[in-house]
């Protein structure tokens, strides 16, 4: 809400990352309601699948990386790091769901009908 005047306050040059700051501020948004996915993965004994996902995840935020910093700069690199943490958070959120039978989603919080 007020990250203009936050990044401000270290100096006038923070400012220009604002937009930035925006995009992956959106993508953590996205990890925070997909819940804790990379604990449970832990939890649950599934390491290496996680590890795998993980490791995809750093591969497709390199290569966004090397497509859109060219073109976009500061912005393409904070939009290549959201998309490879929505990407991350999707894939091991539906292993979680599908193999294990968990739902760590947020979401499920304001959505389950309330017996009161």
């Amino acid at each position: 809400m007020f990250g203009k005047l936050l990044l401000s306050i270290f100096g006038g040059d923070f400012t220009a990352g604002y937009t930035s700051l925006t995009i992956l501020a959106a993508g953590q948004l996205f990890n925070a309601l997909t819940g804790s996915v990379g604990s449970t993965m832990m939890m649950t004994g599934h390491q290496q699948p996680a590890a795998w996902l993980m490791i995809q995840a750093a591969l497709l935020n390199g290569v966004l990386n090397l497509l859109l910093i060219p073109h976009f700069g500061i912005e393409g690199a904070a939009f290549a790091t959201a998309v490879a943490t929505v990407a991350w958070n999707i894939r091991l959120y539906h292993f979680i769901r599908h193999e294990i039978g968990l739902d760590t989603s947020l979401v499920i919080l304001f959505t389950r009908k309330r017996n009161d």
